[in-house]
């Protein structure tokens, strides 16, 4: 009977020591990827449609766990972003950057270069920035399919089909509310 208390005793230490094995660091919200669409003041990146802070204490890495720094953080790279601390939920969302990690995969690294041409092409000036809530790929028609709206009018969203091919706006759809 004494064996199995100390097994027991001996389970239970080994499951409490290994409960945060699939999330070593609970410290940070659940992730959000999208694309960087906006640095503001140097330290605050647009992802979708949040607004990170990036402090010195934020991690940066790539996906291949090999540290970066914010300076190489640019407009269109795709990226996935953990908050640390609540979301302050106004419109753009606001919260502090625990963590942040830029996709470096293939099929990654094509949707920056995708999303840098989307932007070059919506921008008229340098400080028009926008909003890209949401990026789906449609496969049967080779094309990307976005929900946009721009900084400086957030009254106007619209829904851009983008070739994956060349990265041309074949088509600009407004939303109505």
């Amino acid at each position: 009977m004494r064996h199995i208390g100390i097994l027991t005793l001996t389970l239970l230490i080994f499951l409490v020591g290994c409960k945060n094995i699939g999330n070593p660091d609970k410290t940070f919200g659940p992730s959000r990827t999208g694309f960087v669409t906006d640095v503001v003041n140097g330290n605050q990146i647009l992802i979708g449609d949040t607004v990170f802070h990036v402090t010195d204490e934020t991690i940066l890495t790539d996906s291949k766990n090999k540290k970066r720094s914010l300076d190489g953080i640019q407009l269109g790279m795709k990226v996935k972003a953990y908050p640390k601390g609540p979301i302050n939920e106004s419109f753009p969302s606001n919260a502090t950057a625990g963590k942040i990690i830029i996709m470096t995969d293939p099929k990654s690294l094509s949707q920056s270069e995708m999303m840098d041409d989307v932007l070059d092409q919506l921008s008229n000036t340098v400080e028009d920035r926008f909003i890209v809530t949401n990026v789906d790929w449609h496969e049967s028609e080779i094309v990307y399919v976005m929900t946009v709206m721009s900084r400086s009018n957030l009254d106007s969203s619209y829904k851009l089909t983008v070739s994956e091919e060349n990265h041309e706006i074949l088509y600009q759809d407004s939303l109505e509310e």
